[in-house]
Parts: C-alpha cells; structure tokens; sequence
C-alpha cells in the first residue's frame, strides 16, 4: 500500500529490494522501543548489507538499545528535541 501511495499520489519512486540504509524512528515510550527489537532483528535478516540508523530519546531510550549488534547509528538529541517539542505542543 505505501509503496503504491507514494508512487501514484507523491511521484515519488519507491523500491524495497536491496535498500542502502533504514531508518527507524520512535518517539513513543520504553515499552514501544523494546517491542520493536524484533523489528530491528528481521529487518538486518532480511537486509544485511544495509545501515539501519535509530532515531531515540536520551537517557533510558538510548540505554535500554545502545548495545543492539544490529543498528549501526543513532539519532538521539534529534529525536529527544522533537519528543520535547511534542510534550510541549500537548501541554496548550
């Protein structure tokens, strides 16, 4: 379905055979970041010579994965400003 969507509606081409890097974004809580472990674990199976990259918060986020032999990058003072950010957009 996305792949349709962003071909048809965006024009943007879009194939997920051998991809180069993935990026995985997550701004939910703990227990969202350690169900989606597994994901990280398939995707490397299934796409070994690409970079996964993880956007996380700091402090327990980032601890709770930083050892993870399958992401090769993160992403933690962008992600931890746009949870910030978030949480201030919910407070008005």
């Amino acid at each position: 379905m996305v792949p349709l969507i962003l071909k048809k509606w965006l024009g943007i081409p879009h194939s997920c055979h051998n991809p180069k890097s993935i990026f995985i974004g997550l701004i939910g809580g703990v227990g969202d970041l350690i169900s989606a472990a597994p994901s990280v674990v398939a995707l490397k199976k299934k796409y070994p010579e690409a970079k996964i990259s993880f956007g996380v918060g700091g402090g327990i986020f980032f601890n709770t994965i930083k050892n993870d032999p399958n992401i090769d990058h993160f992403e933690t003072p962008f992600f931890y400003n746009v949870w910030k950010r978030r949480h201030r957009w919910c407070m008005y």
